[in-house]
């Protein structure tokens, strides 16, 4: 992998973590698109070839027929039933073309057909809870808790809880425990863990627009007249000048736009115009661009199942809001969409991302990064507070607005989990801490997704179930590792493996510090309390890893008060 140009041996060490997770990343949202460009022969061959390595358990020869970098990520994104179904689909010819896309205002028909499988009117994560506490509180009402688990089972994402349950005494066919529950079946359950809702939000609202060429514009100071070449016109009366490209994203693009007002019909005749003519405001914005072709071809070619889903993180974004919003989290401002995409409206933050400060100034004072964590502990706490995991949380995943604050954004692997102060692993009250309800991990979503540098070791080694919220803390370690060294805690290999992590996974992690700090390639020194802190957020084991509340107890934290409490 190519490093950057010059810079410390840490912000070198970053720019390489930066490479691995973008193509990692790339290679879980693209595998479809990566084996695309082989030809037919070609994909056929590397996935016969994959599949038997598989079956004989050999890694050591790598996969043939493209790129070493492309082959690795397929083979590491492509487990073997993926690989069957993908070798199915090849042999039995070319796929029937996809019928004609969404017409103009038909937004919510095409997103409610897109979540149709996860729908339902139960509360999913409330009946969870409820049936987790009965049983943590020995509640031995058979008729109330099969009622429970009858409704828990209705749902697609549950279907794995009905062996367990008919083992400890449901039953089935009168949809009760006539005899009660027998004991140990809270512990199995929380072993195995509960399923995750796919789509727990409602559709995001999404107003019509209509995107025009060659509009003129009022703009600067002096007022002159200027064309824009894109300009989105909404049903409410907005209008947003689409000025440049920021970023490609898998379903489209990230424009820079401007807010425009549009200048009634008198005041444009003024100007000398005789149809529209907008004025420029001084708010800029973010607009995510979700072409529905490329949207579509992507479901496709996932099958349905995404790690990572545009409409949800809209959705999220939108059941922020009608919780009262969150601090330190990007708003969601407007959705529109017309034929061919829809437009989500973001407030533009100019500073990038917290993964661009270390790379630009390597490890930062512990008072700065002490800054930073605050206002991200802020917004998680909250986020937390109304049931989401965040699920993919990371410095590339933090903007840095105009007055320097941490930013939250990305919200499509989101979680829906509700805390409790019950501990199911250990059959206790957490005190001022909170919990999940514990999540069966899944291979993809949820579970092993995201950036693998910030994957919690329960996500990338699953052997069972895993506290959400937990692992939203370890990722928070992670970033604070690195905002305190300006470099990654191991080499950015795949995830948590290697003899770095070993060290953090001994409860070493001060000797994994001294060591960086008299290697060859130093990183700064770190304070005592700060070694501490971080060997506390990365706990391997989730059960003993501290928790948010923990955290703003620490000394550390305390000893940084004026500047996690900063605006």
């Amino acid at each position: 992998l190519r490093l950057m140009e010059g810079g410390s041996p840490g912000q070198q060490r970053v720019a390489r973590q930066r490479s691995d997770d973008e193509r990692f990343a790339r290679a879980l949202a693209e595998s479809g698109d990566a084996l695309g460009q082989l030809t037919l022969d070609e994909r056929i061959s590397l996935l016969e070839a994959e599949l038997a390595r598989r079956r004989a358990a050999d890694d050591t020869q790598p996969p043939l027929a493209c790129s070493p970098e492309d082959a690795e990520a397929i083979r590491r994104v492509l487990d073997a039933d993926e690989a069957e179904a993908e070798l199915s689909r090849l042999r039995s010819g070319p796929r029937a073309p996809s019928p004609p896309g969404p017409t103009v205002n038909d937004m919510a028909n095409w997103y409610g057909a897109h979540i149709a499988p996860a729908a339902t009117h139960e509360d999913s994560e409330a009946l969870v809870l409820e049936l987790w506490e009965l049983l943590a509180r020995n509640n031995t009402d058979g008729p109330r808790l099969g009622n429970v688990a009858t409704r828990l089972l209705g749902m697609p994402w549950h279907q794995h809880l009905l062996a367990p349950l008919e083992a400890h005494g449901y039953d089935a066919s009168s949809g009760s425990f006539p005899r009660g529950p027998a004991p140990g079946l809270l512990q199995e359950l929380t072993h195995i863990g509960a399923g995750a809702n796919p789509m727990p939000y409602a559709a995001p609202t999404v107003q019509d627009c209509q995107l025009l060429v060659d509009q003129r514009v009022l703009s600067g100071p002096g007022h002159r007249v200027v064309v824009f070449d894109r300009v989105l016109a909404t049903a409410d009366g907005k209008g947003y000048a689409l000025l440049r490209n920021l970023e490609r994203a898998i379903y489209g693009r990230v424009r820079y736009g401007v807010e425009l007002e549009r200048v009634p019909a008198e005041a444009a005749r003024a100007h000398g115009a005789d149809g529209i003519l907008w004025r420029a405001t001084e708010r800029q914005v973010a607009v995510k661009c979700i072409e529905r072709a490329a949207l579509e071809q992507f479901i496709a070619s996932h099958h349905g199942h995404l790690n990572e889903d545009p409409f949800k993180e809209t959705a999220v974004m939108e059941y922020i809001a009608s919780q009262g919003g969150a601090p330190c989290v990007l708003p969601l401002l407007a959705t529109y969409g017309d034929d061919q995409a829809v437009y989500v409206v973001l407030p533009f933050c100019p500073n990038g991302d917290l993964f661009g400060v270390v790379e630009r100034h390597g490890a930062l004072q512990e008072a700065t990064a002490a800054t930073y964590m605050g206002q991200l502990v802020r917004g998680l706490e909250r986020l937390h507070a109304m049931g989401l995991m965040h699920h993919d949380i990371s410095l590339e995943n933090t903007l840095v607005d105009a007055h320097s604050r941490a930013i939250i954004i990305d919200f499509g692997m989101a979680v829906k989990a509700i805390p409790t102060a019950t501990d199911f692993f250990d059959g206790h009250h957490a005190g001022g801490s909170y919990h999940a309800v514990p999540l069966a991990a899944r291979q993809n979503w949820p579970g092993k997704c995201g950036k693998p540098m910030y994957m919690a070791p329960e996500l990338w080694y699953p052997q069972g179930s895993f506290d959400a919220f937990a692992a939203d803390v370890w990722a928070l370690g992670i970033m604070l590792f690195m905002l305190l060294t300006g470099a990654p805690p191991w080499e950015p290999t795949w995830g948590p493996e290697g003899a770095a992590y070993n060290h953090v996974k001994d409860g070493n992690l001060h000797g994994l510090l001294l060591a960086y700090e008299n290697g060859p390639n130093p990183i700064p020194r770190v304070s005592e309390n700060a070694k501490d802190l971080l060997q506390r957020l990365l706990t391997v084991d989730p059960r003993q890893r501290m928790t948010l509340p923990e955290l703003k107890a620490h000394p550390w934290w305390q000893e940084h008060a004026q500047f996690v409490n900063a605006a």
